[in-house]
């Protein structure tokens, strides 16, 4: 399932809001942001934000700060929250941004009164239905989830895995059995799920396999040809795509 719910994304003029990006992916403060987000990534994570619009923006997952830089870009009058284990990996730090050392359920976010005005970005590669759930538990609505990973990849359940209702396995290790429950409660209790396209898709995905519609389901791409500059360096990192998505409460 690609899209469920409301589809409240309609894409529009996506192709000058890409070149819109090119200015702001020039000055990123982080050049080599390996293991964090590449071009493709900060591009949907960049337009989603802008989108939106929350008046808070809670960032789970920092690595060196290239997220935390791009979402100040995206919204700048928002009031950043940014979450990491260890907040050492930094590269840029904010002086307008409160950061935490604790996980997002281990804080207390009753300062912030509407929650309804809030965006989760997780980038942090926890199982993503626990974080759904403590989500609805705690008054949030929205969230953006980077990791979401197809049916036999990954290192987390992400709500992907869920909707197919295939489970999680890690290295020959059922974390979490194959079941059809999860996928019911999500449906109960989600408004919106929105997967975003490629910008580009290739031969194979991240992990070496062919880029196919049974394996990988994947919506239909923007582009089918290269370019402009930013096309080139989208397309120079296409197969690092990830099935971002945008996922509402009811």
């Amino acid at each position: 399932m690609l899209v469920y719910g409301d589809n409240v994304w309609t894409l529009e003029n996506i192709e000058r809001e890409i070149e819109e990006f090119k200015e702001i992916y020039d000055n990123r403060p982080i050049i080599d942001n390996r293991g964090g987000m590449s071009s493709t990534r900060l591009f949907w994570s960049w337009y989603a934000m802008k989108t939106l619009n929350p008046q808070y923006i809670i960032e789970s997952g920092v690595w060196k700060g290239q997220g935390t830089w791009l979402f100040e870009k995206a919204c700048p009058d928002a009031q950043i929250f940014s979450i990491d284990i260890n907040l050492d990996n930094r590269k840029y730090i904010s002086e307008r941004v409160k950061y935490f050392s604790e996980d997002f359920f281990c804080i207390d976010w009753s300062f912030i009164k509407d929650k309804e005005k809030a965006v989760i970005f997780f980038d942090d590669h926890q199982n993503a239905y626990n974080r759904l759930m403590q989500m609805k538990f705690m008054g949030f609505k929205q969230a953006l989830f980077e990791d979401n990973y197809p049916e036999t990849e990954g290192d987390c359940y992400s709500l992907k895995k869920v909707l197919l209702g295939v489970g999680f396995e890690e290295t020959d290790k059922i974390i979490i059995p194959p079941n059809h429950a999860h996928s019911v409660y999500f449906k109960e209790n989600v408004e919106t799920y929105f997967e975003f396209p490629p910008i580009y898709k290739t031969d194979y995905v991240r992990w070496g396999r062919a880029w196919d519609d049974v394996h990988y389901p994947t919506r239909k791409p923007i582009f089918d040809k290269v370019d402009t500059e930013m096309q080139k360096i989208l397309y120079a990192e296409a197969n690092d795509y990830t099935w971002i998505c945008f996922c509402k409460l009811r």
